[in-house]
């Protein structure tokens, strides 16, 4: 689900930034915040909007107090999502979803186990994933476009980089696109 929520934080930039602290401060925010994880609200997909107050100077930086304006992404279990795959290994496949358009290394990831994904079987010499329904064999191929739920959320960890979405592909309707034509 998606929801955009008001934040406020400070943010330092470097002196000799101080004519252009605009865009200086803007890509800091940007670079904070965006394609991350946010506890209690899910990640942040963009950064929508800042208001900024007059800075101050502490240790030759200028410490400005911000409210960001954030469209975030808290998906809630059994959610329909599209995405890519991008990873195959012998646990499960790595999703990618929600891509930046401009900026081809952000977007958010789901991991689906080996055993959330529908009569599966790894093949060992072609490193992918085989689902086998009613005697067809369809191939999870790297780059494809798939569609997944939602089977969990790990956003209880310490550490926010650790939280995860974990996603499930064992039913019909899930897996391939072009699987359920």
């Amino acid at each position: 689900m998606f929801e955009i929520i008001t934040l406020n934080d400070v943010i330092d930039i470097n002196g000799g930034h101080i004519l252009n602290y605009q865009a200086e401060l803007t890509k800091k925010i940007r670079e904070k915040f965006e394609y991350k994880p946010l506890k209690n609200y899910g990640f942040c997909i963009k950064v929508l909007g800042i208001k900024t107050s007059d800075g101050h100077i502490q240790d030759g930086d200028i410490l400005y107090s911000v409210i960001i304006e954030i469209l975030s992404f808290q998906p809630f279990q059994s959610e329909l999502v599209y995405g890519t795959i991008f990873k195959s290994s012998k646990e499960g496949l790595k999703i990618k979803f929600l891509e930046n358009n401009n900026n081809d290394k952000q977007y958010l990831v789901c991991f689906v186990p080996k055993d959330q994904l529908l009569n599966a079987r790894f093949d060992e010499g072609k490193q992918l994933w085989i689902c086998n329904y009613e005697e067809i064999n369809f191939f999870y191929l790297l780059g494809e476009e798939v569609r997944f739920k939602v089977h969990s959320l790990n956003f209880d960890t310490v550490d926010q980089m650790d939280q995860i979405i974990i996603g499930r592909m064992n039913e019909s309707g899930l897996g391939g696109l072009t699987w359920w034509v």
